[in-house]
């Protein structure tokens, strides 16, 4: 494996009005919006805080600068998605900006001939964290593994390598290709149609035929491993063919944003 090619930035928000707390607390799950070459995801927290975060490409020097205060505060007010969740009155920082990366999709194998030694979860499989695969996918690694071992102690590692070759792998190699084809369109490239889809482009063209959900939800609820989606690329080729693409949320797009980023971290640096 290696890097996925993504950075973020995020800042950690309290709720002031009970309004807005009783709206987020009917957030079952993260609500992430993709706009024109960046992601902002919000997350829903306890005790009434969220996480609201910014996605770029891990070679966007110009959206680097979001790690800067004033930057962040420039881009969150200006991306309508992240402002409704923000707003002051409504909302309050209680974190400085913090930066992540070294952000990886890995995949590793047992260790060959070591009895009674297992790797699971993160030390198995990582993948991008914007898809929310990581609990499930060590859990679903913990399940198979305890029952291995109760099978068959002596070649529970054995069979649990193998196991996760079948099961686990595909959702590494699900993302890489996902985090390549992504970050192309985010270039300004275009999909391109006669070669393997990426997952998000299947999965977001049963917004146009409903009838691509029968193998859209096994794969999202993690039912299914991602060949699941497979059976469906040639009916989201006819579609891209007639000039469909996935949808992207309305705001300033990833120039704009850069330059506003510019300017506001350039300001804040003048003083």
């Amino acid at each position: 494996g290696g890097p996925t090619g993504f950075s973020y930035v995020s800042r950690m928000y309290r709720v002031l009005d009970d309004a807005s707390a009783a709206e987020l607390a009917g957030c079952a799950t993260p609500l992430g919006k993709l706009y024109d070459g960046y992601l902002v995801i919000v997350f829903p927290q306890d005790a009434r805080t969220l996480s609201a975060l910014i996605v770029r490409a891990t070679d966007d020097d110009d959206l680097a600068l979001l790690r800067h205060r004033p930057a962040f505060e420039a881009a969150v007010a200006a991306i309508p998605h992240l402002a409704q969740w923000t707003e002051p009155g409504r909302f309050e920082p209680i974190t400085d900006v913090l930066p992540g990366g070294g952000l990886n999709n890995t995949f590793r194998g047992q260790a060959p001939g070591v009895r009674g030694l297992y790797f699971v979860g993160d030390s198995v499989c990582t993948t991008n964290p914007a898809a929310g695969r990581g609990v499930s996918l060590g859990l679903l690694q913990a399940q198979a593994l305890l029952g291995l071992i109760a099978e068959d102690p002596a070649d529970a590692a054995s069979a649990f390598d193998g196991w996760c070759v079948q099961n686990i792998e595909p959702w590494f190699h699900d993302h890489v290709h996902w985090d390549a084809t992504l970050l192309r369109r985010w270039r300004g490239e275009d999909i391109d149609v006669d070669a393997q889809l990426p997952s998000d482009v299947i999965c977001a063209a049963a917004e146009v035929d409903p009838s691509l959900m029968s193998v859209v939800l096994p794969y999202n609820a993690m039912f299914a491993t991602p060949e699941v989606l497979q059976p469906a690329a040639d009916r989201v080729r006819e579609i891209l063919r007639t000039g469909w693409r996935p949808p992207l949320a309305a705001g300033p797009a990833r120039d704009e944003l850069a330059a506003l980023v510019v300017e506001a971290a350039a300001i804040s640096a003048a003083r």
